[in-house]
C-alpha cells in the first residue's frame, strides 16, 4: 500500500504541477493581452497627441491670419474716416459759398 500511495502522491504532484504550468500559461496570455491592449491605447494616445499638435499649429496659423486681417480692417477703417473728413471739409466749404462764388468757380472748372 505504500507503494501505492507512493504512485497515489507522486500523481497528484504531477496532476498540480499541471495545474500550475496551467495558470501560469494563463496569467502569461492575460499578461500578453493586457500588453497588446496597452500599446494599442499608447499608439492612439501618440497618435491623439500628434493630432492635437497639428490642430494646435493649425490655430496659431489662424490666429496669426486674424491679427492680420484685423490689422488690414483697422487700416481701412482709419482710410475711409480720413476720407469722410476729407468729403465733409469740402461739403462744408462748398456750402459755405455764396451764390456769386459758387458761379465764379464752376465758370473757372467748366470754361465754355
Amino acid at each position: 500500500m505504500k507503494e501505492e500511495h507512493k504512485d497515489f502522491l507522486i500523481g497528484f504532484a504531477l496532476f498540480c504541477f499541471a495545474i500550475s504550468i496551467g495558470f501560469n500559461l494563463s496569467k502569461n496570455t492575460e499578461i500578453e493581452t493586457y500588453q497588446d491592449e496597452l500599446e494599442l491605447l499608447e499608439s492612439k494616445v501618440d497618435s491623439l497627441h500628434f493630432a492635437n499638435d497639428q490642430l494646435e499649429s493649425d490655430i496659431f496659423a489662424y490666429r496669426t491670419a486674424i491679427d492680420s486681417y484685423e490689422k488690414e480692417i483697422s487700416k481701412i477703417r482709419k482710410n475711409i474716416e480720413e476720407i469722410r473728413l476729407e468729403a465733409n471739409e469740402k461739403i462744408n466749404t462748398v456750402s459755405e459759398l455764396t451764390l456769386p462764388e459758387l458761379e465764379e468757380f464752376f465758370t473757372k472748372r467748366y470754361p465754355s
